[in-house]
């Protein structure tokens, strides 16, 4: 209840999370958190992106992932 949270995706194609991540910010109103609005991130292609290991390798990937958290740690210290 009344929790921050930061919502992701990674799929094959341009928009393969979208729906889903705008299903999960419905969801959070049952629940009463607050999603953070940006940074959207949305890794697509992924099966290029990832190693065998399942290590993110793309670095524009990992700089939005990076800018996700550092953006929900301001996020959360704002509903404290």
């Amino acid at each position: 209840d009344g929790k921050p949270l930061a919502i992701m995706g990674v799929s094959s194609g341009p928009w393969g999370t979208a729906r889903a991540q705008l299903h999960l910010r419905q969801s959070c109103v049952y629940f009463n958190m607050h999603p953070l609005n940006r940074p959207v991130v949305q890794i697509s292609h992924a099966e290029a992106k990832f190693d065998t290991a399942g290590t993110l390798k793309d670095e524009a990937g990992r700089h939005q992932i990076r800018a996700l958290l550092e953006a929900l740690a301001v996020w959360a210290r704002k509903l404290k």
